[in-house]
């Protein structure tokens, strides 16, 4: 050691070189303890950049780093509440892509602030800002909550220059009991927007806008507008303007637009029962139509009729009918609408067996499905002794017809109804439910599950043998089995028997997907929300019933029942009619969801149109308390 140091002594440069060796070893050392630090600064500073390039550039710089970092996501993360909105915003971005944006890391009023965040950057006229924006409100209308940021939402979209944004405005406003917004929307320059504004008003119930919805009615005198406001009066004020109303319709039948009088017909519905039966006698007396060239009653004639009970209705219906008979190879697809509503109307009034099996039997075809549903409903629940033998073998040659699946299947039930014990009938279930259109079987497994009667389950379980080779079948069986067990208490039971033969056990697991799929449906149906997610999934298939998945998620509580058919970001009538009436989930939802608003599917394509946005809007401002509602009864 003694050596070592007297060499030192003699050497004086090699103690230079080795402590400036030892000071930039420790400098390195030290910048690279420091540089983290200073460079998560530096990404910080970027993401708070004004200058748009910068940003990205830090967002950028900020993924690379992040995975290798996490005291770099928990700086980002602590900077989240005190950031201006463009730092906000392109720090959320860098913890989306770090999965670190979502529950349970970000509270309510981050997620919320985002949304608002990204409403606000996103602006512009073109079609694709819009819809970011319509995006975003919709997110924030779907979330049921009320604060700062979605009141700043709020106030953005009602001074959007977009009027599809201000529409969802009024719908939001609504929501949160806005009345000052809602106020300055029912006198937006855009009549669209005006009249979603009375809508919204009508469906949440704020009666404190009567008075200029009102004044809007009585400046209008046609167009959608005044439709809409007719819609809102007669919802919150029926005493007070029910009678403008109906003289509204008296006044626009002779020589209106037919798309006007029937929605005027529709808002008539909610008025007290001595005016709709005015205004339905008024409708089946004078044609609508330019100059009342047609001569066929309106369907929203036949369909005011058959609720308000007008037995006087009953001759016009049976001469419609004949009439339609006498021409049957020339219908149109309007005037099968009609039948249909007269059909329903028919039913409701309690007409003679012999009037629906006319029906049945002269205008079975695959373009009046709807009115052949309702007159084999209708025999279904005929009581008469006579003719009893004719409608059992009417109804068998229907439910044997597969030209029309769904009118076959409505025979089928009502063959069940009238003659459960017979093998016949039993075979009439199981053709039906063998049926390539799968919404036969859907609607046999609701309809025989709503009414159980004796032997339902017995019919539920042949449906569902384990010797049943037809896919489809056992599929049917399977959601009858679930339906009818949530209703007799015996879901348990229930679901270990399908759960068995779905996993496996006595007889193999269940191979095929289809029907893995169904089964699964009967399992979310009976409380299993474990399969929800797979169900989810199912319900965007095009090989699968999407009206199977939609129903069991439902009836399960799960969001996306109601979410898909009446909360689209950007709403269009005619799909979600394609849900409510060509698949007949009106039905299911009026179960369900009993406080809903009516939805005839009788109606016009007009009105169904009209009455899909109606519904959509008192789903979006109800949601909260509409699925809360289902949850609980789900968990029962």
């Amino acid at each position: 050691m003694r050596a070592v140091l007297h060499y030192f002594r003699q050497h004086p440069w090699q103690r230079r070189a080795i402590t400036l060796s030892l000071a930039a070893i420790s400098g390195v050392g030290a910048a690279w303890l420091v540089w983290p630090v200073l460079r998560d600064r530096q990404i910080l500073g970027l993401l708070g950049s004004p200058d748009a390039t910068q940003r990205h550039r830090g967002i950028l710089w900020a993924q690379r780093v992040a995975p290798k970092r996490p005291e770099l996501l928990r700086l980002l993360e602590g900077k989240l509440d005190e950031a201006d909105d463009r730092q906000f915003a392109a720090i959320a971005e860098v913890l989306i892509q770090a999965g670190r944006f979502k529950a349970p890391y970000r509270t309510d009023e981050q997620l919320d602030r985002y949304a608002v965040v990204n409403l606000a950057l996103a602006k512009g006229k073109g079609p694709e800002t819009v819809h970011r924006r319509l995006l975003w409100l919709g997110q924030l209308i779907l979330s049921g909550r009320d604060n700062a940021h979605v009141r700043r939402a709020l106030a953005l979209a009602a001074d959007d220059v977009s009027p599809e944004v201000r529409q969802s405005a009024a719908v939001l406003a609504a929501k949160l009991g806005d009345e000052r917004t809602l106020s300055a929307l029912l006198g937006d320059g855009q009549a669209a927007v005006r009249a979603e504004a009375a809508l919204a008003a009508a469906l949440a119930g704020q009666s404190r806008h009567v008075p200029a919805i009102a004044a809007i009615f009585d400046r209008h005198r046609s167009g959608p507008l005044m439709c809409a406001a007719a819609y809102a009066l007669a919802q919150l004020a029926p005493r007070a303007h029910g009678r403008r109303i109906v003289d509204r319709i008296k006044e626009l039948l002779p020589t209106g637009s037919a798309a006007e009088v029937d929605q005027l017909l529709c808002a008539a519905g909610l008025l007290e029962r001595d005016l709709i039966v005015e205004a339905a006698r008024a409708a089946l007396a004078c044609p609508t139509g330019s100059g009342g060239t047609n001569r066929i009653p309106s369907a929203m004639a036949f369909v005011l009729a058959g609720r308000a009970g007008l037995a006087d209705a009953k001759p016009r219906i049976a001469a419609v009918v004949d009439g339609m008979i006498a021409r049957k190879e020339e219908l149109t697809m309007g005037e099968a609408v009609t039948l249909a509503a007269a059909v329903d109307a028919a039913r409701r009034l309690g007409m003679p067996a012999s009037f629906f099996r006319k029906v049945l039997r002269e205008l079975w075809h695959p373009g009046t499905s709807l009115a052949m549903i309702f007159a084999a409903e209708a025999l279904g629940r005929s009581s008469a002794a006579a003719g009893h033998d004719e409608t059992l073998a009417l109804l068998r040659a229907a439910a044997d017809d597969s030209r029309a699946p769904v009118p076959a299947a409505a025979a089928a039930v009502a063959l069940y109804r009238l003659a459960p014990d017979s093998p016949q009938t039993l075979e009439a279930l199981r053709a039906v439910c063998s049926s390539e259109t799968y919404l036969a079987g859907d609607y046999l497994a609701w309809h025989l599950s709503r009414v159980p009667l004796p032997g339902a389950e017995r019919v539920a379980l042949a449906l569902f043998g384990p010797n049943e080779y037809d896919r489809a079948v056992r599929s049917v069986g399977a959601v009858l089995l679930a339906l009818l067990a949530r209703r007799t208490g015996r879901a348990g039971e229930v679901c270990r028997l399908i759960e068995a033969r779905l996993r496996g056990g006595l007889y193999g697991p269940e191979r095929d997907p289809f029907v893995a799929g169904s089964y699964c449906c009967a399992l979310v149906i009976l409380g299993r929300r474990d399969f929800a997610r797979d169900i989810r999934t199912l319900s965007y298939s095009d090989t699968f019933p999407k009206r199977r998945a939609l129903t069991a998620l439902l009836l399960a509580g799960d969001p996306e029942g109601f979410d898909r058919v009446l909360a689209a970001v950007e709403f269009d009538p005619a799909e979600a009619d394609s849900y409510l009436t060509g698949r007949l989930m009106a039905r299911v939802y009026a179960a369900v969801a009993p406080e809903l608003p009516p939805f005839y599917l009788a109606g016009p394509a007009a009105v169904r149109y009209w009455q899909c946005r109606v519904l959509r809007d008192y789903y979006l401002i109800h949601r909260s308390s509409l699925l809360n509602r289902q949850r609980r009864l789900a968990g029962k």
